[in-house]
Protein backbone atom coordinates (compact mmCIF):
# COMPACT_ATOMS: atom_id res chain seq x y z
CA UNK A 1 0.00 0.00 0.00
CA UNK A 2 1.00 3.93 -0.20
CA UNK A 3 2.19 5.15 2.74
CA UNK A 4 3.26 2.00 4.38
CA UNK A 5 7.00 1.23 5.59
CA UNK A 6 8.95 -1.22 2.66
CA UNK A 7 12.17 -0.92 4.42
CA UNK A 8 14.58 1.32 5.78
CA UNK A 9 17.82 2.57 4.51
CA UNK A 10 20.93 4.66 5.81
CA UNK A 11 22.48 7.89 3.82
CA UNK A 12 25.94 8.35 3.12
CA UNK A 13 25.61 11.19 1.14
CA UNK A 14 23.00 14.13 0.11
CA UNK A 15 24.69 14.68 -3.34
CA UNK A 16 21.29 13.77 -5.21
CA UNK A 17 18.83 13.92 -2.09
CA UNK A 18 15.84 16.92 -2.32
CA UNK A 19 14.50 17.90 0.72
CA UNK A 20 10.89 18.38 0.69
CA UNK A 21 11.03 21.69 2.26
CA UNK A 22 11.28 25.15 1.10
CA UNK A 23 15.41 26.48 2.14
CA UNK A 24 14.22 30.08 1.87
CA UNK A 25 10.80 30.09 3.27
CA UNK A 26 11.23 27.37 6.06
CA UNK A 27 14.82 27.66 6.41
CA UNK A 28 14.89 26.48 10.18
CA UNK A 29 13.35 23.69 9.59
CA UNK A 30 15.67 22.86 6.41
CA UNK A 31 18.66 23.10 8.29
CA UNK A 32 17.19 20.48 10.89
CA UNK A 33 16.82 18.29 8.32
CA UNK A 34 19.79 18.83 6.25
CA UNK A 35 22.15 18.55 9.60
CA UNK A 36 20.14 15.08 11.23
CA UNK A 37 19.73 13.64 7.73
CA UNK A 38 23.40 11.29 7.54
CA UNK A 39 22.60 10.18 11.37
CA UNK A 40 19.31 8.66 11.33
CA UNK A 41 17.56 5.53 9.65
CA UNK A 42 15.28 6.68 7.36
CA UNK A 43 11.77 4.44 6.70
CA UNK A 44 11.56 3.78 2.65
CA UNK A 45 7.83 4.64 1.78
CA UNK A 46 8.16 4.15 -1.68
CA UNK A 47 10.51 2.85 -4.22
CA UNK A 48 11.53 4.10 -7.49
CA UNK A 49 10.21 1.73 -10.41
CA UNK A 50 13.65 0.85 -12.01
CA UNK A 51 15.22 0.47 -8.18
CA UNK A 52 17.15 3.63 -8.78
CA UNK A 53 15.69 5.34 -5.32
CA UNK A 54 13.62 6.08 -2.50
CA UNK A 55 11.31 8.21 -1.51
CA UNK A 56 11.41 8.27 2.70
CA UNK A 57 9.04 10.27 5.38
CA UNK A 58 10.42 11.76 8.19
CA UNK A 59 7.59 12.83 11.02
CA UNK A 60 10.42 15.49 13.24
CA UNK A 61 9.46 18.11 11.46
CA UNK A 62 7.42 16.82 8.38
CA UNK A 63 9.44 16.38 5.57
CA UNK A 64 9.30 14.30 2.41
CA UNK A 65 12.86 12.76 1.39
CA UNK A 66 13.68 11.73 -2.28
CA UNK A 67 16.53 10.17 -2.91
CA UNK A 68 17.87 10.51 -6.49
CA UNK A 69 20.41 7.88 -7.36
CA UNK A 70 21.40 4.94 -5.21
CA UNK A 71 25.67 6.15 -4.68
CA UNK A 72 23.86 8.15 -1.50
CA UNK A 73 22.45 4.95 0.54
CA UNK A 74 24.79 3.21 2.42
CA UNK A 75 22.71 0.39 3.09
CA UNK A 76 19.22 -0.46 3.31
CA UNK A 77 17.14 -3.87 3.09
CA UNK A 78 12.72 -4.07 2.21
CA UNK A 79 10.86 -5.21 4.60
CA UNK A 80 7.17 -5.16 6.00
CA UNK A 81 5.67 -4.66 9.22
CA UNK A 82 2.94 -6.37 11.17
CA UNK A 83 1.85 -4.26 13.66
CA UNK A 84 5.36 -3.53 15.04
CA UNK A 85 7.25 -6.30 14.21
CA UNK A 86 9.29 -6.12 11.09
CA UNK A 87 8.66 -9.20 8.54
CA UNK A 88 10.64 -9.75 5.57
CA UNK A 89 8.92 -8.53 1.95
CA UNK A 90 7.05 -11.90 0.98
CA UNK A 91 4.93 -11.61 3.75
CA UNK A 92 3.58 -8.18 2.77
CA UNK A 93 0.62 -9.71 1.09
CA UNK A 94 0.00 -13.10 3.15
CA UNK A 95 -1.68 -11.78 5.90
CA UNK A 96 -2.14 -15.37 7.68
CA UNK A 97 1.06 -16.16 7.28
CA UNK A 98 2.22 -12.72 8.49
CA UNK A 99 0.34 -12.93 11.18
CA UNK A 100 1.71 -16.50 12.71
CA UNK A 101 5.35 -15.25 11.73
CA UNK A 102 4.72 -12.05 14.05
CA UNK A 103 2.74 -14.28 16.38
CA UNK A 104 5.89 -16.49 16.52
CA UNK A 105 8.98 -13.64 16.91
CA UNK A 106 6.83 -12.24 19.87
CA UNK A 107 6.22 -15.25 21.58
CA UNK A 108 10.11 -16.38 21.65
CA UNK A 109 11.68 -16.16 24.79
CA UNK A 110 13.64 -13.25 25.30
CA UNK A 111 10.58 -11.25 23.70
CA UNK A 112 11.02 -9.56 20.66
CA UNK A 113 12.88 -5.72 20.94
Amino acid sequence: MIGDIKGYCKLKSKDSVFIGLDPILDSENYKKVENKLLNIILPITDIRYDNSGFLCLISDPPCLIDIRDMKDVSHYFYCCKFGEVLLPPEYENNLIQAAAQATKRLMCKGGYN
